[in-house]
C-alpha cells in the first residue's frame, strides 16, 4: 500500500455532499455529479481528514466529485452550466396545453374547464411546425412540457406519443 498521504492541501469537500450514518456505515451522496459511495467508519474518517491510503480511493472521491479543486468555485461553475444551457440554441422546449380539461377542479381556478381537445390537424400542423425548427435549428434536445389529458387524445394523434424518446 501506498504511504499515508494528506490531501488538504489540495482538495476540499464540494458544497454539494450528502452525508448520511446508517446503522455502521456512511452513504455519501454528490447532487452534482449523483455520484454515492457507501463507507465504513474508517474510511469515512479518511475521507472527512483528506487521508488516503490507496490511490484508487482518491480517484473515486475525485471522479464522484466528493473531493474537488481547492480553487474550483462551485457556484461560479453552477452558474456558468445554468445560463449556458439557458441560452444554448441546441436546446427547444415547448409548452404545448392540449385541453383546459383539468380534473381537479380548485375553487380558486380561473380557467373555464371545458371539455374541448385539440383538433387533429391542430396536432398535425403542430408536429410540422416542431419538425421544421428542429432541423432548420439543428436542435439536439427536445423538452415538452404540457397540460395533457390522462389519455393524451384517445383517437388523435399524440404529440408526447411522436417525441416520446426526447421528452425530458
Amino acid at each position: 500500500m501506498d504511504k499515508i498521504r494528506n490531501k488538504s492541501q489540495k482538495y476540499k469537500h464540494s458544497k454539494f455532499n450528502v452525508e448520511i450514518k446508517k446503522d455502521d456505515t456512511w452513504i455519501i451522496f454528490n447532487t452534482y455529479t449523483h455520484g454515492m459511495l457507501e463507507l465504513n467508519e474508517e474510511y469515512y474518517k479518511n475521507y472527512k481528514n483528506f487521508y488516503i491510503e490507496n490511490p484508487k480511493i482518491e480517484e473515486k472521491f475525485i471522479e464522484y466529485g466528493m473531493w474537488i479543486d481547492k480553487e474550483l468555485d462551485e457556484i461560479d461553475r453552477l452558474r456558468y452550466i445554468h445560463n449556458k444551457n439557458k441560452f444554448d440554441n441546441k436546446i427547444f422546449s415547448l409548452t404545448i396545453k392540449t385541453t383546459n380539461n383539468c380534473n381537479f377542479l380548485c375553487s380558486y381556478c380561473y380557467q373555464s374547464h371545458n371539455k374541448k381537445m385539440m383538433e387533429n390537424n391542430t396536432i398535425n400542423s403542430i408536429k410540422k411546425w416542431i419538425d421544421k425548427t428542429i432541423l432548420e435549428n439543428q436542435i439536439e434536445i427536445l423538452n415538452i412540457h404540457g397540460v395533457w389529458e390522462d389519455v393524451f387524445c384517445s383517437k388523435q394523434k399524440s404529440l408526447k406519443n411522436v417525441y416520446q424518446k426526447n421528452i425530458f
